[in-house]
């Protein structure tokens, strides 16, 4: 009798309702395929590309203000290409390039602070809110090195911008930066700062010229043209100075000793002949005649004496035999 009884079923089960078996999932297709494909192969692209850049460790950094941005932005192109990611870490490497002046104490004072807290002299809670993320150092970096107000500092630069004896092009160049930065788009007030802002000869010329420049344009065209042509001609008279300067007499040779008693002692004439066939030494040169090659000389000197004939001098020409010779 008790073969023929159902099983017996949990309350719990006999409300539920009977759930349908889940279906496979459908096998990608090829399009799914291809796109994973061409994603991957981006990838792969990207990685090959980042690894064949090289980016330069950034330059240390003294707390110059001018500096800052530049430096805290290749701080982060240097990180963010070494996929580096972890606060801590990118904390260290900021403060490991702040060497010296304002940026070397700012940076011992926060390293002190970071090991007062892994060594638990500080409790967690008592560090300092610019230490909680790397936006947090960030920007704790700028309020401590970053200009404050750039578009004044870059109106009084400009104010006191002087061309001396730049190039044209690197000081309108220069020029043009700082009136962007100052946010002085006023043509009338950045051609009244140009003239002041050149040489007096160039803005005398410019202005006596018959078509004078009235525009800044015109002016910084007018500066740029003039600059490239005293730039040449002093190049041209360098050139020519240099040319000339290679064709002008070289001082004359020193003789040695024993070669001067020999022409003091000769007739005038036979002096000529010994001064013209002795060997000199030139006046820059560190050399000077060996003994046994003027004892060669002196011997060959006597043996052609023999064959030059005395014939007396005028006494004007003796005259100035002696003063050559002397």
């Amino acid at each position: 009798m008790d073969e023929d009884l159902p099983p017996v079923v949990p309350p719990a089960l006999q409300n539920q309702p009977v759930q349908a078996e889940e279906a496979p999932p459908e096998p990608p297709t090829v399009l799914d395929l291809l796109t994973c494909i061409v994603a991957m192969e981006g990838y792969l692209h990207q990685e090959r590309v980042r690894a064949t850049i090289k980016f330069c460790h950034p330059d240390s950094f003294d707390g110059t203000r001018s500096m800052a941005w530049t430096f805290l932005q290749s701080v982060n192109d240097y990180l963010n290409h070494s996929h580096c990611v972890d606060p801590i870490q990118r904390i260290q490497f900021l403060l490991s390039y702040c060497h010296g002046g304002m940026a070397g104490t700012w940076a011992d004072n926060i390293s002190k602070i970071r090991r007062n807290l892994q060594m638990g002299v500080r409790e967690p809670k008592e560090a300092p809110a610019y230490l909680a993320s790397w936006v947090h150092i960030e920007r704790h970096f700028r309020m401590a090195f970053e200009d404050s107000n750039p578009t004044a500092t870059a109106f009084n630069k400009l104010r006191t911008l002087h061309m001396g004896s730049s190039i044209a092009e690197d000081f309108i160049c220069q020029f043009k930066n700082l009136a962007e930065e100052a946010g002085d788009d006023r043509d009338v007030s950045l051609l009244t700062t140009f003239m002041q802002a050149i040489p007096s000869h160039f803005r005398i010329s410019l202005e006596s010229m018959p078509l004078r420049p009235d525009t800044l344009p015109e002016w910084k065209a007018g500066v740029t043209r003039m600059d490239r042509r005293l730039r040449e001609a002093s190049a041209a008279r360098q050139a020519e100075a240099s040319r000339l300067h290679s064709f002008q007499s070289r001082p004359p040779s020193r003789l040695p000793l024993r070669a001067l008693h020999l022409l003091q002692d000769l007739h005038p004439c036979r002096q000529v002949f010994l001064w013209t066939s002795m060997p000199h030494v030139e006046e820059d040169s560190e050399s000077a005649i060996s003994a046994a090659s003027l004892d060669t000389w002196l011997t060959s000197a006597r043996n052609m004496l023999r064959s030059v004939p005395l014939e007396p001098l005028g006494e004007q020409e003796a005259e100035d035999q002696e003063e050559d010779f002397v």
